[in-house]
């Protein structure tokens, strides 16, 4: 009868405990998932980005070519449908028709509520993924 007197006043302590802890874990929980999927998509947008300076600085490219693959494949990635540009507002592809040996310049820029897999600011995240690629024009030496 005394064990029984000793464990009722202990019983509450872990619901206080777990309603303590829990919000903490699901606020770590989602902030995670949250966080590894903008990297992921951070990740796409560079990629593309990379992959549109190398087209870009071929002899030969027009700017129009590399905003086609640029939307190309944003789609293949999934953000075909998002709202993506250059960074505050310039042109994504810069430098594509210059002379050889200047620099070609690809940016694209996300917003991340577009691309937000959860729609809940539990933690704080950026406004914008930027990817920026620069590289040298190439073409037949003078």
């Amino acid at each position: 009868m005394d064990d029984q007197r000793k464990n009722k006043p202990r019983r509450g302590t872990m619901v206080v405990e777990a309603a303590l802890i829990l919000p903490l874990l699901l606020i770590l929980t989602f902030g995670g998932i949250k966080y590894g999927w903008l990297f992921i998509k951070w990740q796409q947008i560079n990629n593309v980005a990379r992959h549109s300076v190398r087209q870009a600085i071929r002899p030969g490219d027009t700017t129009t070519q590399t905003n086609t693959l640029i939307a190309t494949l944003m789609t293949n990635v999934g953000m075909g449908s998002i709202g993506y540009g250059g960074v505050d507002g310039a042109p994504m592809v810069t430098g594509a028709a210059s002379a050889v040996g200047s620099p070609v310049v690809v940016e694209i820029q996300v917003n991340v509520a577009d691309v937000d897999i959860l729609k809940i600011p539990l933690v704080p995240a950026p406004a914008t993924l930027t990817a920026r690629m620069t590289m040298s024009k190439e073409g037949p030496g003078s």
